[in-house]
């Protein structure tokens, strides 16, 4: 809407929805977004974005359990404790505040000590080969075993390990697992404008996961 001294764009920006087949879309909205917005900086206008974006820009912007993390960056760089946090873990160590904030942080530094020395490899090549399984679990609310959908590995023992909790179907057991992006998420797009090349869209770099599931 365009106002006496600015030009406000309000706007919902599409999901890239699962498995990321929406993301042509969105990236053909965003760029139609950003030719508008330069028109009117052009006509000399201040402008003004509001909205729904459906952008991650800073790994601060969601909850820290469902930031990605790049394993191979993990594995390389260590990290560093900012002075802010080790003044909170000091004063946690104190009882002083709660320690919920400085679970990231330590998460994160156990897991790149448990995946040094190849476990990552081995932890690759069981999620590269993961299946989703229908298996009967006991329902404790209603005294009987039901149906559900799980995900299974096989672990060193070449024993089948379950991952997460039972779902109630196929695709809740596929969609809650997909982020274990263990390959290039890719998309095929030949949508004019949603910024691609060679008809390829990188949805999610390899080797990233979530830091919940890890």
């Amino acid at each position: 809407t365009r106002h006496h001294h600015f030009v406000l764009f309000n706007v919902y920006t599409p999901n890239d929805g699962p498995w990321s087949r929406a993301l042509p879309l969105k990236m053909s909205f965003l760029e139609a977004l950003r030719q508008a917005m330069q028109r009117e900086r052009a006509l000399g206008r201040r402008v003004i974005l509001a909205g729904d974006l459906n952008i991650q820009r800073r790994h601060l912007d969601c909850h820290w359990k469902r930031r990605m993390v790049d394993i191979t960056t993990l594995l390389t760089v260590t990290p560093q404790l900012n002075p802010a946090v080790a003044a909170a873990a000091a004063a946690t160590k104190a009882g002083g505040v709660d320690g919920t904030a400085l679970e990231c942080p330590t998460l994160l530094e156990e897991a790149r000590r448990f995946l040094q020395d190849g476990a990552w490899e081995k932890i690759h090549s069981a999620l590269s080969q993961r299946q989703f399984r229908k298996c009967k679990v006991k329902a404790s609310s209603q005294n009987r075993s039901v149906e559900k959908w799980r995900v299974v590995v096989k672990g060193a023992d070449e024993k089948d390990v379950f991952l997460g909790r039972p779902f109630e179907s196929e695709g809740q057991a596929r969609g809650a697992y997909d982020d274990y992006s263990v390959a290039e998420r890719t998309v095929d797009s030949s949508t004019e404008g949603a910024g691609c090349e060679g008809g390829k869209l990188v949805a999610r770099p390899p080797n990233q996961i979530r830091v919940d599931q890890l």
